[in-house]
């Protein structure tokens, strides 16, 4: 078990001798010093002491920190509990903000009234005419059904 150990003595002159050419952080590569270790002592090191020691040799070329993780702002996505459907104060048109585009007898899905004026405005420039142009506005419906089985 004592052969096992590394010789931290020797370790830190091979680190040493590795580090002498390295002028920037950003060229520290942990990987790297760890193959060579393990190529040259037939054991590599965890890299957390790995660069604890490079800290110690070379305190200049000490890498910054991690920066701590951003903080959401707002509601977390996904379905929210008790809300069935998205309710919306002053419009009471399109409650869950569908809308039915039929030119002809052509039907499309448009999201949002931006989209509606989308499909109206691509219509005018392709000079078409509005004359079968209907919208209408989806709003959900609830149905429950019943089954009698006798």
């Amino acid at each position: 078990m004592a052969n096992d150990k590394l010789d931290v003595d020797k370790v830190k002159d091979f680190v040493t001798k590795h580090l002498k050419d390295i002028t920037d952080p950003a060229q520290v590569k942990f990987r790297a010093i760890l193959k060579a270790l393990k190529g040259e002592f037939g054991r590599g090191m965890f890299i957390p002491e790995l660069s604890a020691m490079v800290r110690n040799i070379r305190p200049d070329l000490t890498k910054p920190a991690r920066k701590a993780a951003k903080r959401r702002r707002g509601a977390k996505p996904g379905p929210k509990p008790g809300k069935k459907y998205a309710k919306r104060v002053g419009r009471p048109v399109a409650s869950n903000g569908a809308f039915l585009v039929k030119i002809g007898r052509k039907l499309s899905l448009a999201g949002s009234r931006d989209r509606v004026q989308a499909a109206i405005d691509k219509l005018v420039a392709a000079g078409k005419s509005l004359g079968r142009l209907k919208v209408y506005a989806l709003s959900p419906v609830g149905v429950t059904t019943k089954v009698m089985i006798e």
